[in-house]
This record gives structure tokens, sequence and C-alpha cells, in this order.
């Protein structure tokens, strides 16, 4: 056997074992085991089914190698009943096998065999773990309310993109199979980066909670500028809000940009849901402060606003914010101005909005809406004289901060 056969084989089991370990936990809860014990037991599960299949003992004993390493991860790494367990191991070597398959009879359909053993084994290799980032990104979607449309057109031009810059690769490559790899791992490398940035994420719900409940008090009153629930009706967004709802503290919400559900402010209204305040056209009045604010629309200056299509919006997030402030009723007390888009650019110049604050001397704005590569543009500090706080869960990692006592 030829040495790059070798390492083939090698990289086709390390990634035929962290496929099968990680679609075991689609299926089951993990136990809480240090995780130098569960390397050593992916280690050692590798390094069996890679000799095995370096010294070629037979296809019929790897599979069989590989079914028990499964059963050993689902038997002692996770919790459940044995027969989720067994179910979570055929789950895994299924996923396995549906690769090869698709692999084998794809490259057969189109006229260019893989005649390499070694290569068509780590090309489905790298389509098992395709296969597996796209059931772990589809298992979090389904979690929601409803799965964003976004998400799923997300993946699509991925994989498009793929395939063009693949058929570029083909161009400059004389060997198919090295053009098949090529157009995986690009594969791999967009999908796997919008995977990993989820990844970071992940639970966010949960530690979210956590903190809220061990910060937050009954008397407190607590801010959430928009983005609240992915759900696209309001009976979708009925348990989000429920939660909410049962955390401590007064709630004040704004409408976000992605708060589809929020038709209008009366049928919000209409769910009775207690210690809950929605911002819309009008004002909250605390004993110290008072609470104005609108979504506000994204900025003319961003290369994604349109004059025909945002400037109509954008005038009518202004006549809001108008239609809060005169809403205010005692205008002696500290007025507090809520956001979902920024007032203040990345420059450090105010937008319309947050000239609107300057000219009624309001001196503090809180806003949210930035996330991930947008977090970039987070100015968080005194500008013209007004404290602006950026209080997005990606950007206070998901744990309230205190504004005013």
């Amino acid at each position: 056997m030829e040495i790059y056969e070798t390492i083939f084989r090698f990289l086709y089991n390390i990634l035929s074992v962290y496929v099968g370990y990680r679609t075991i936990e689609l299926f089951l809860v993990s136990k809480k085991v240090q995780w130098e014990k569960k390397f050593c037991l992916y280690f050692i599960v590798w390094l069996i089914n890679s000799l095995l299949y370096v010294f070629s003992t037979g296809i019929v004993v790897v599979r069989i190698s590989i079914i028990i390493g499964y059963l050993c991860f689902a038997f002692i790494l996770y919790e459940g009943s044995w027969k989720m367990k067994i179910l979570a191991t055929v789950g895994a070597f299924a996923l396995g096998l549906l690769s090869e398959d698709v692999v084998w009879i794809f490259s057969n359909l189109i006229g260019k065999p893989i005649e390499e053993e070694a290569m068509g084994c780590l090309c489905s290799g790298i389509f098992a773990l395709l296969l597996l980032l796209l059931l772990e990104r589809l298992k979090v979607f389904t979690k929601r309310a409803s799965i964003p449309a976004s998400g799923c057109w997300n993946l699509i031009l991925l994989f498009l993109g793929s395939v063009f810059l693949a058929e570029i690769v083909a161009e400059r490559m004389e060997s198919y199979e090295w053009t098949m790899i090529s157009l995986e791992l690009i594969c791999m490398i967009n999908l796997g980066t919008y995977h990993i940035y989820h990844k970071v994420v992940e639970n966010y719900e949960e530690r979210m909670f956590k903190a809220w409940t061990e910060i937050v008090k009954d008397d407190d009153y607590i801010v959430v500028p928009g983005d609240i629930s992915w759900a696209l009706k309001i009976e979708e967004a009925y348990n989000d809000l429920k939660r909410i709802e049962s955390l401590p503290g007064k709630k004040i919400f704004l409408k976000g940009n992605h708060d589809l559900w929020w038709s209008s402010l009366s049928k919000v209204n209409s769910l009775n849901l207690k210690n809950m305040f929605f911002l819309q056209n009008n004002s909250f009045e605390t004993e110290k402060y008072v609470f104005i604010g609108t979504r506000g629309w994204i900025s003319p200056k961003s290369s994604e606003f349109s004059e025909d299509k945002d400037r109509k919006i954008y005038n009518r997030e202004l006549m809001r914010l108008k239609l809060s402030y005169d809403s205010v009723k005692n205008k002696e007390k500290e007025i507090i101005c809520l956001f979902h888009y920024p007032p203040v650019e990345k420059d450090r110049t105010l937008n319309e909005f947050g000239l609107f604050v300057k000219e009624h001397n309001i001196k503090i704005a809180l806003y949210g809406h930035l996330h991930a590569y947008s977090l970039n543009n987070v100015v968080d500090e005194v500008v013209d004289g007004i404290e602006f706080h950026c209080i997005s869960a990606d950007y206070l990692k998901f744990i309230p901060r205190l504004i005013r006592r």
C-alpha cells in the first residue's frame, strides 16, 4: 500500500469516528464526563478501526468494529434508554453508509468512477461531515417557533457558490478525485463557518435566562429592544413571551426587525401578559424614569439603504419617535430613549434619530440589533453629551447590564 493511501485511510477514519460521535449527539444527551475520558475513548476507537482498515482485515470486520465503537460512545458517554442508544448507533452507522453510497453512485452516474479506494473513502468521509453539519443546523432551527427562511437560504447559497468555485478548481486539476475533494472542502469551509458561529451562541437561551434569574430582581425594570422571537405569527410567539413573563423583573419591549409576529400594539396587548409593557407610539413611566422609543431603521449612510424602499420606512420611524415623545406627560423625569437600530454611526456622528435625542435634551439612549461581524459598529460611550449603550444580546454575552439604579 502506498503511503498516501495509508494517510487517506487514517484521515477517513478520523472523519468517520468523529462524525459517528457527533451524530449520536443528535439523539442523546451527554453525561458529565471529563473531556480526557472522551478523548481517550475516541482515540481508542479510531486507532482500532484505522489499524483494521490499513491492514485490510475485510470490510465486514471493519464495519463491525465501527458499530462496536459507536455503541461504546452511546453507552459510556450518553444518557438515555438502551433503545435510544441503539437507535443513535444505527443512525450514526447509517449516515456513514449513506455518504459512501452517495459518493460512489454519483461518481459512476456521471461517468467518472473513483479509481482509488482510499480517495473515495476520503471523499465520503468529508461528505458525511457535510451531512452532519447540515443535520445539526436543522436541529437548531427546528427548536424555534418557526424555521428562519434566511437560514435555509444561506445554506443553499453557500452550496451553490461552492459549486461554481469548484468548477474553477476543476479546470486547473487533471484528477477528478481531487476536484471532488476540493468541492467538498469548499462546501465544508462555508458551511463550517456558518456552523461555528451558531456553536458560539449555542444554548444562548439557557445561558441568558440563567443570568437573568441570577441578576434581575422582581422590582427591577429590564429593557429588551427588539428581536424577541423568531415567530412569524403572534400565536407562535406566545410561548416565547410566556417564558419571558415567568422571569423576574418588569419588562419593557420594543419591536425589532425580526419581530414579524408583532403586527399591531393592540394584538400584542390582547395577550394580557403580566409585568410586560410594549412600546409603540407611546411611553412608559416609572417612579424615576420615562421610557420612550421606536424601532428605527437602516442608516442612510449604509450601502444597503435604498431611497426608494427605505426612506419611507425611515421617516415613518421618526414620526413614531415623535409620537412616543409627545405622549410623555411628565417631562421633568429623566427620559430614557430606546431604539432597535443604532441612533449613532460608527464614526460617532448622530443620525436623525440621534439628533432627535440631542435636540430634546435626552441624555441616555439604548439600542440593540448588532451581532456577529456588525459588532464592529458598536458605539458604547458618551457622544455629544448622550450616553449610548449597546445592549444587544451578542454584545453583552447574554448577561443583563445595569444601566441605572
